[in-house]
């Protein structure tokens, strides 16, 4: 019986470039699945974030199971993986492609196939996946089939008849697509083993049950009660729920081979179960090994709340949200001006920006953000090497051998008439070319390594305005590469602001420190006396502003009279500035730090 059912099971995964639909693609089928009966039609449902459902792309992988014919006493089992199209969470993809044995490869008929979709296509073809190919959007006017078309048949080596044309948005052909996938999709391999062996794909935190483990069963059957122990480290557990969604949870007494579900053992801290674990039976001997690496952030970032009685508060919605998204990493720092703070580490500006938006939507918190900083690598002069993200735990310039830095293969997918632009944007940030190539008709694929501080700093904005929106990006790290590393020190009337400090390329130090105090005096309040900004590499000022001073006419109520009285007076006057200037001090307010980093409220 069990035979039976898994020859019925169906995984897969929707594999796009960003807004490509894969999420309308979702929802007619649940439509045409578990939720046909619904009297309106539901809009990205698999997407139970606020911030998913206001910023319209998915952030946060979604696994559901559908029954097709929903009439039928035994249908076919479809447990489909929503994951997302950001570069940012290409982990979140690659990790669900693992519990699948097929994707759907969907490219939005008006943009044709972009960086993200050749990414996700090689990832599912190293994992020797069933691609599908789907082209979306075909009701559009301005939908390009015959282009988009002859793009997938060069790519995946196949005939214009295996390509799907769909349009998620009317439900046009979608049935048939759903017939496509039983008939083309493998089912999972019924293995004549009847020891348990699970894999861990993704996690959630609920604070009633603790930590929700979501699995694909790859040997075996899970039951209710059962007890359970990871591979990792020998841990045991005992199952007190186990279910699938549809995209309700609902529970069951038992989970069999090729099943995707979920369950929970009373796990209480997220720390003791790590994403790509591999479960297996108590009494179990065997000890598979899991094969997933733990994540390491991309880009760093120093948060503060805007009130500094809001500390407390701010710290528990931030340690929150880490329960329910393990990539976030917190640390605590304390800031001369700021107070209290936790420094995080993230995936990207993306993830930094869903972070910054969750915090608002769901615990209407307001942030004070640093610009994000990135990992170098230090070679101390005794030999041991280190990661630094931190500008202010820089050790001496005297103990430190040599600096390295992050850096990225870029590949960049552009139509020819922006190729020339776009390369010469990347020489600017330092790019090192390695290759370019005719991809399908007017589309060429250029690939550069690049040094992340750069990409992170304004590189996606610049590539959008030159290319028109067209061009897109994806992206991998390739390790550290020695580099020219200076940390450059911002002084306020002589005084170290260690917020203000950051660690940035030889070429571009003097260019962005300029910029940086004339931001400081734009936006710094005036004083009694005058402020010198300077910006200094070790003991070696690079770049200088000067905020004068408040004038204050000292002498408005001499009338005529001897110059001297007069003199006498402005004399008085510089002797006391002199003074202020010596012992006074610039304070620097939440807001105005807002101001000068670039950041809203």
């Amino acid at each position: 019986m069990t035979f039976f059912f898994t020859k019925k099971i169906r995984n897969f995964a929707i594999i796009a470039h960003i807004d490509h639909g894969k999420s309308t693609l979702a929802d007619r089928f649940l439509e045409l699945t578990n939720l046909k009966k619904r009297n309106k039609q539901v809009e990205r449902i698999l997407d139970s974030l606020s911030l998913e459902q206001k910023k319209g792309i998915t952030i946060k992988l979604n696994a559901v199971q559908l029954y097709y014919p929903p009439e039928n006493p035994t249908p076919y089992i479809f447990n489909l993986i929503d994951t997302p199209g950001h570069v940012d969470f290409m982990y979140e993809v690659s990790r669900s492609l693992v519990a699948c044995e097929g994707v759907l490869l969907l490219v939005d008929a008006t943009k044709g196939i972009q960086a993200q979709s050749l990414a996700y296509y090689q990832i599912a073809k190293n994992l020797n996946l069933k691609i599908l190919p789907v082209i979306n959007k075909i009701e559009l006017p301005s939908a390009q089939l015959t282009t988009t078309k002859n793009q997938l048949i060069e790519l995946l080596s196949c005939q214009e008849s295996d390509i799907a044309l769909i349009s998620a948005k009317t439900g046009k052909n979608v049935e048939l697509l759903l017939k496509k996938i039983i008939d083309e999709i493998p089912a999972p391999l019924e293995t004549e083993k009847k020891e348990l062996k699970i894999l861990v794909f993704d996690l959630l935190y609920n604070r009633y049950h603790g930590v929700i483990v979501y699995i694909r069963i790859l040997e075996g059957e899970l039951k209710n009660k059962q007890k359970i122990k990871l591979a990792s480290n020998q841990k045991t557990y005992q199952v007190d729920r186990l279910g699938v969604k549809i995209p309700e949870e609902i529970l069951k007494d038992k989970l069999i081979t090729g099943e995707i579900g979920w369950f929970t053992a009373n796990i209480r801290d997220m720390k003791e179960i790590k994403v790509g674990e591999i479960i297996i039976d108590a009494t179990s001997l065997s000890l598979p090994v899991a094969n997933y690496q733990v994540l390491k952030p991309n880009i760093y970032s120093n948060l503060y709340p805007t009130n500094t009685a809001e500390f407390n508060e701010f710290k528990k919605a931030l340690e929150e949200l880490q329960l329910q998204d393990s990539t976030l990493i917190l640390s605590p720092i304390d800031s001369n001006i700021l107070g209290p703070g936790l420094r995080g580490g993230f995936l990207g500006l993306l993830h930094l920006e869903v972070i910054q938006g969750r915090l608002k939507e769901e615990h209407d918190l307001d942030l004070i953000i640093t610009p994000p900083t990135i990992n170098y690598l230090l070679t101390l002069t005794n030999g041991e090497k280190t990661e630094l993200a931190n500008p202010t735990k820089m050790p001496p310039w005297s103990t430190i051998k040599s600096i390295e830095e992050l850096f990225i293969s870029l590949i960049v997918i552009t139509p020819q008439e922006y190729v020339g632009k776009i390369m010469e944007l990347c020489q600017t940030k330092r790019g090192i070319y390695q290759s370019q190539e005719w991809k399908t008709n007017n589309w060429y694929q250029i690939v550069y390594q690049l040094p992340f501080a750069e990409f992170i700093y304004d590189f996606h904005d610049r590539l959008k305005s030159l290319s028109h929106g067209y061009a897109s990006f994806e992206y991998e790290f390739i390790g550290y590469q020695p580099s020219r590393i200076v940390k450059v020190d911002i002084l306020l009337n002589n005084q170290l602001v260690e917020d203000l400090s950051f660690l940035i390329h030889q070429t571009f130090a003097y260019e962005r420190a300029k910029k940086l105090c004339e931001s400081l005096k734009e936006t710094l309040n005036p004083q009694n006396f005058a402020i010198p900004i300077q910006a200094c590499i070790g003991g070696k000022i690079i770049a200088r502003e000067t905020l004068p001073a408040l004038r204050k006419n000292v002498t408005g109520k001499c009338y005529g009279g001897d110059i001297t009285r007069k003199r006498k007076l402005w004399e008085k006057q510089r002797e006391g500035k002199k003074k202020m200037q010596k012992i006074g001090k610039v304070t620097i307010s939440g807001n105005l730090l807002r101001n000068i980093l670039g950041t809203k409220k």
